[in-house]
């Protein structure tokens, strides 16, 4: 042995493997309760936001009490959010609760399937810090989007397939993996249509073992059965993967297909490439914000350096050890190069959503090739420096300090306001208080629902009297900070003249900006001012004034709550 390899050659004894993997085991757990930690924190208490989340939630509710009539593709998410309101509730917290144990789960399996193929506990428990930690996973775990979840069919279909990749395995064995891997991808393209792209990927991983020489046959037949039959034991796998959150929400095939079809014609509605217009930048954007602005530099260049340096060195010296990273690497460059070249299915430029479910297999691919391949010239000391950077990395990011998660606004005032608005006695909602549904925001039934009256929603105006004795309001929110929205400039004017009795400054509406081009080119509508909405709360101040109205209690930051008199009906000129 030559000095200078020498002395990378650490000790690696029986019993120096089992104090390391003892060590990480009980790392890994430190890890897993402290993500758990901050993923807990306040959720019962801090309420939902965002617009999506809404969504998901109203169709898991309906669900739940035996109501089919919405949109929907993605019958896994939905079986899932439905069982979580059965088991914790029907609340604003218990879809967020099941992602988050997902999202722990996620740890776990992320160090099973690093420790099974690079059979090193450092790096497996490098790979499970790495990922836990990460600000853009941990973000998404905190919501009630569908990605999180998605990860976790993932991740099963990722460690299936890395034993159905292993050439000493016994047939039954690999064909019931590969089987697990139809399963699991199903499953996750009925957590998130995107996935489908996966499929593909798996596809090939499932059955490109079979068409290389060296790989003993699963069947007798030669090659070509074999493959069949790998292919069939995927599509089965497929079938149940489907069958059972089919079963569970009472939607058959042909429900789904056609509310796929129906949601991909509201997708190309708002595509950015109707928007940005340009073949070159979309792809650019994507790609920054799925590497470099997800993981940061160093796992990029690790996963992009090493996605070309393990083909090369598995053709050179067909390693068994490196057959594993392929499992990881094929279904992440053919689910990239489906967005590649499907770039209508881009939204508003919310790429980094896009790759949460295959953060993990990215991860692992990079820090196990780095391993596997760097090992064969330092030995042991590679997992050392592997963890050590890792553990600068996750430590650097104090992970242990972080802030209160964000308390919803839609939660304080309905915190405030639960035990006053009623049927009778509703809460009316200005323009500037952005709703981009009915069941959205305070509108959610698990809010104030029906109670409210929002009127960014109409496009019918009649006076402010006339309003507050049709909607039944007896309450009326006045914003000390704004949630504007887009609206057609002169539905604004009307707005203005019509339901407040106010002729709006001419110079004020045309300095209220169109709604961004970068995102809604060609969209002529206009962005809410800050001028504008303040503009609104001083006309609904007077207004209430003159109509006996007083300042019922105040959300601190929100808005003043006004209450009408209990006899308010048709009072004096405005």
């Amino acid at each position: 042995m030559r000095p200078a390899l020498a002395i990378t050659r650490l000790p690696d004894t029986r019993a120096a493997r089992q104090a390391v993997t003892l060590l990480s085991l009980a790392l890994l757990i430190f890890v897993m309760a402290l993500a758990a930690h901050r993923l807990f924190a306040g959720m019962t208490t801090v309420g939902m936001i965002g617009d999506d989340t809404f969504e998901y939630w109203k169709d898991a509710n309906a669900l739940l009490h035996g109501q089919r009539d919405y949109l929907s593709d993605r019958a896994t998410f939905d079986a899932l959010n439905a069982l979580a309101l059965n088991i914790l509730g029907v609340n604003d917290y218990a879809i967020r609760a099941f992602i988050a144990g997902f999202a722990i789960a996620n740890i776990a399996l992320v160090y099973v399937l690093a420790l099974l193929i690079a059979r090193n506990a450092l790096v497996a428990l490098a790979a499970a810090g790495l990922y836990a930690f990460n600000p853009t996973l941990l973000f998404y775990a905190a919501t009630e989007l569908p990605h999180v979840t998605g990860a976790t069919f993932v991740l099963v279909a990722g460690l299936a397939a890395t034993f159905a990749m292993r050439a000493a395995a016994s047939p039954r064995a690999r064909l019931t993996a590969i089987f697990v891997v139809g399963a699991a991808i199903a499953g996750a393209v009925l957590t998130h249509e995107d996935l489908l792209f996966l499929a593909a990927g798996y596809a090939i991983v499932a059955v490109l073992p079979f068409a290389v020489p060296g790989d003993r046959p699963l069947v007798p037949g030669g090659r070509s059965r074999t493959m069949a039959v790998a292919l069939a034991a995927l599509l089965l796998g497929a079938a149940a993967g489907a069958a059972w959150p089919m079963f569970a929400t009472g939607f058959g095939p042909a429900k789904i297909l056609h509310d796929a079809m129906a949601l991909h014609s509201t997708l190309d509605a708002n595509s950015t490439v109707r928007v940005a217009g340009d073949a070159g930048i979309v792809p650019m954007r994507f790609l920054r914000n799925i590497t470099v602005d997800t993981f940061g530099r160093t796992i990029t260049a690790l996963a992009a350096g090493f996605a070309v340096l393990v083909p090369v060195a598995f053709v050179r010296t067909r390693d068994p050890a490196l057959r594993p990273l392929f499992t990881l690497e094929i279904p992440v460059l053919t689910y990239v190069a489906g967005f590649l070249l499907v770039l209508p299915i881009y939204l508003e430029g919310g790429y980094k959503r896009l790759i949460v479910p295959l953060a993990a297999l990215i991860i692992v691919f990079a820090l196990s090739g780095a391993y596997l391949l760097s090992k064969r010239f330092i030995g042991s000391l590679a997992a050392i420096l592997l963890a050590a950077w890792a553990s600068y990395v996750v430590i650097g990011g104090k992970p242990w300090e972080f802030a209160p998660a964000p308390l919803s606004p839609h939660r304080q005032v309905y915190d405030a306001v639960k035990d006053r608005v009623t049927s009778e006695r509703k809460l009316l909602l200005p323009a500037c208080y952005w709703m981009y549904k009915p069941w959205v925001g305070l509108g959610s039934p698990v809010y104030l629902g029906d109670n409210v009256v929002p009127i960014y929603l109409m496009d019918e105006f009649v006076d402010f009297d006339t309003l507050i004795a049709a909607k039944h309001v007896g309450y009326v929110y006045v914003a000390i900070e704004p949630f504007p929205g887009i609206w057609p400039r002169d539905q604004i004017e009307r707005l203005f003249s019509v339901t407040y009795g106010v002729t709006p400054d001419r110079a004020m509406l045309e300095r209220i900006p169109r709604v961004s081009q970068d995102i809604w080119r060609n969209d002529t509508r206009a962005q809410w001012s800050p001028e504008a909405c303040a503009f609104e709360a001083r006309v609904m101040r007077r207004l209430l004034d003159r109509r006996g109205a007083r300042v019922a209690l105040t959300i601190p930051g929100l808005a003043d709550i006004y209450e009408l008199p209990a006899a308010t009906a048709h009072p004096p000129g405005k």
